[in-house]
């Protein structure tokens, strides 16, 4: 009797326009990056960058709106942020294809490129204007 080993199930999800299969995993950072450089690249590959969405919750006297900073029209998810909202000097789209393929390469430049391009559209999504810093009292430091 023979015995089938089942084998590993296979996960894809959508990035924009292009499926990236889940199942074998991105490769790890180069050692040349920086430490938040190479931070950066691995939310990127688990889609958990901070966007406003997130920071929302965890910061919301900061962050008063999940609102896109760019386009005004939708939450800033990852997805929106990345794949969906076309930066001011871009109207054609967000994430070039370019990008696309570099954030599963193993090439340190395309690793730098890849973060560097989000943490540009990261950049523009930073609150206007931040409150005043309010000591343990719940006052502002000077009044304490």
């Amino acid at each position: 009797m023979t015995m089938n080993t089942p084998s590993p199930p296979t996960e894809t999800f959508s990035s924009g326009t292009e499926q990236i299969d889940a199942s074998s995993p991105p490769p790890p950072p180069h050692r040349d990056l920086t430490r938040k450089e190479a931070t950066t690249l691995r939310q990127i590959q688990a889609q958990a960058i901070w966007t406003p969405v997130l920071a929302r919750h965890i910061c919301p006297a900061v962050y008063t709106t999940d609102i896109c900073q760019q386009c005004q029209q939708a939450r800033a998810t990852q997805r929106h942020l990345l794949w969906n909202c076309a930066p001011p000097d871009r109207l054609d789209e967000a994430m070039p294809p370019a990008m696309r393929s570099k954030i599963t390469s193993q090439d340190p430049g395309d690793q730098r490129d890849v973060v560097q391009h989000v943490l540009d559209i990261l950049a523009r999504q930073q609150p206007k204007t931040s409150p005043s810093r309010v000591g343990m009292s719940g006052l502002p430091p000077q009044a304490v």
